[in-house]
């Protein structure tokens, strides 16, 4: 999550000290063992309601400035230790990225189909007229 989308209380809160403590919180997470971002949030005080976009915005701005190579699971964040785990984070990113777009093109065709289907019903069929034939 990028800073933009943060409320300006929550701006507020996402400060240098804030980016370089997560960093420093993580540095004893390899993967092995992650932590969540209510756990981070907690860790450091944080109170950012129950998605914790200002622990995500610090993450976001420690990898912009390239302070850390954090990843995530569906449990929690670490930091990358080899250019291994980078990778096949990178390839799980990737894929899933891959997947939502696929997802996207779907509903939008599904959502064509539907438009489609509606448009017929809604209009009354019209037969081909043939244009009159002009007169010399």
């Amino acid at each position: 999550m990028s800073a933009e989308h943060l409320t300006p209380q929550q701006k507020e809160q996402l400060t240098d000290d804030l980016v370089l403590r997560v960093v420093t919180l993580l540095a004893g997470y390899d993967g092995t063992s992650t932590l969540s971002s209510s756990a981070i949030a907690k860790c450091l005080d944080v109170e950012d309601g129950p998605t914790h976009p200002v622990i995500r915005a610090a993450i976001g701005e420690a990898l912009r400035r390239g302070l850390a190579p954090i990843c995530a699971t569906s449990l929690g964040y670490f930091i990358a230790r080899t250019d291994d785990d980078v990778e096949r984070y990178v390839a799980d990113l990737r894929g899933r990225s891959a997947a939502i777009l696929a997802r996207a093109a779907n509903v939008e065709r599904a959502r064509d189909i539907r438009e489609g289907q509606a448009a017929k019903e809604a209009k009354p069929e019209v037969h081909w007229i043939p244009e009159p034939e002009e007169v010399p």
